[in-house]
Formats: structure tokens, sequence, C-alpha cells
């Protein structure tokens, strides 16, 4: 595996391990506001 492809398979991990604690933050918090099950499955990439 080149070090490009390393650095890449890095960032792609990296990026999902993100992806899932926001999702899951915003999966509690909809649940502790009661909002409907549907509210919580939104995600979109925040650029910045």
């Amino acid at each position: 595996m080149s070090t490009q492809e390393r650095a890449r398979a890095l960032m792609t991990r990296h990026y999902q391990l993100i992806k899932n604690r926001q999702q899951s933050m915003l999966e509690r918090v909809s649940e502790e506001l009661h909002y409907p099950e549907s509210t919580s499955h939104n995600w979109s990439r925040i650029q910045g």
C-alpha cells in the first residue's frame, strides 16, 4: 500500500468516526427532545 493510499484510508476512517459520533449525538438529542424518529436520520456534511 502506497503512502498516498494509506493517507487516504486514514482520512476516510477518521471521517467515518466523526460522522458516527455526530450521528449518535444527534440521535440522543432528538430522543431527549421527543422529535420524530426520522429527524435523527438526517445528515448533511458541514464544510468548514
